[in-house]
């Protein structure tokens, strides 16, 4: 009975940050949609920018797949199974929910969505990490940047 009560007590969520996955797959040829390269599309998309949001019910993978769009109408992924549930129960529940682009990310993209209300970017974070930061995964602390080298290869002795 305490665990019901606390949980009651406990606030609602009003903002999360959401993963966009399945950018490097292509668009399905779908009648009156542009098909676009979604990494292309995602690389065009600037934080805040709104992002509409569609239950895809037929989906053979997921029957709670939310697919993303672009401002553009292109579909820049789906967010990810284990919050499309959340999502869906705000839907069901008749609560408005917004989604904006919050950031890219190598494997998609961040969503920002809110819950009955609009929602708000988080601070910056820091920058990607370029060739120059990364250097440091070398074991001498040294690697030529114009030389690609897949493993490390060491020394002859």
């Amino acid at each position: 009975m305490r665990a019901r009560a606390a949980a009651s007590s406990a606030p609602a969520v009003e903002e999360l940050t959401v993963a966009c996955v399945g950018a490097r797959f292509a668009n399905p040829k779908r009648k009156g949609e542009p098909t676009g390269n979604r990494e292309m599309e995602i690389m065009f998309t600037e934080p805040g920018d709104v992002v509409a949001r569609r239950a895809e019910p037929e989906n053979t993978a997921d029957a709670n797949a939310i697919a993303v769009y672009a401002k553009t109408g292109v579909q820049i992924g789906y967010i990810s199974a284990d919050r499309s549930i959340l999502i869906r129960q705000a839907w069901a529940a008749a609560r408005d929910v917004y989604a904006i682009f919050q950031q890219r990310t190598p494997w998609g993209a961040w969503l920002r969505i809110g819950l009955g209300r609009e929602p708000t970017l988080p601070p910056a974070s820091e920058k990607q990490p370029t060739v120059e930061a990364s250097r440091h995964w070398w074991p001498d602390g040294v690697a030529d940047v114009d030389d690609f080298y897949p493993d490390y290869i060491p020394p002859d002795d």
